[in-house]
């Protein structure tokens, strides 16, 4: 059985003895142990406060960095639109100067159809101004039932009436 009573001869040495067991092992325990983790947590605290501060850094930078990006895209978008404008007026100039020159070709096609036209319709005229008496007499006949003859004066002065009107 263990006996825990107090000597009070023993006492003095006994609590001497376990003072120094007590800083001794408080010594090695504080080498050891309490002062390396001592070290870790000021070493880390040190490390986040460094990382807040770049944190801030960074942040700024990546707000003004973003601020250019924007500026920059806002005045390529302007470049590129004013490019764009530039482009569809010198589309809409060849356009213009295209359906003119379409329009101008048609239009002396057109000219030289209606002359050949005319060239040709004075040619049937001429060919045919002698036998509109004959034809008339032959209409006339054909619609009263009676023979009738025009003469090629008449058929002149009916030409003539014609050009005048």
């Amino acid at each position: 059985m263990i006996n825990l009573s107090i000597d009070p001869q023993l006492f003095p040495q006994q609590l001497g003895i376990e003072l120094g067991i007590f800083l001794a092992s408080y010594t090695v325990l504080n080498k050891v142990l309490f002062k390396p983790y001592l070290d870790l947590v000021h070493a880390r605290n040190a490390k986040s406060t460094e990382l807040k501060a770049h944190t801030v850094e960074d942040r700024a930078k990546s707000e003004k960095l973003a601020t250019e990006y924007e500026d920059f895209m806002r005045a390529q978008r302007k470049d590129v639109a004013h490019w764009v404008d530039e482009e569809k007026k010198k589309v809409s100039e060849q356009e213009r100067a295209l359906i003119e020159a379409a329009r101008n070709k048609v239009a002396a096609e057109l000219a030289a159809s209606r002359k050949s036209a005319d060239e040709q319709m004075d040619i049937a005229r001429k060919e045919l101004m002698p036998l509109v008496g004959e034809y008339s007499s032959k209409i006339v006949a054909k619609l009263t039932g009676k023979k009738v003859t025009i003469s090629a004066a008449a058929a002149s002065a009916g030409k003539e009436m014609e050009k005048t009107l």
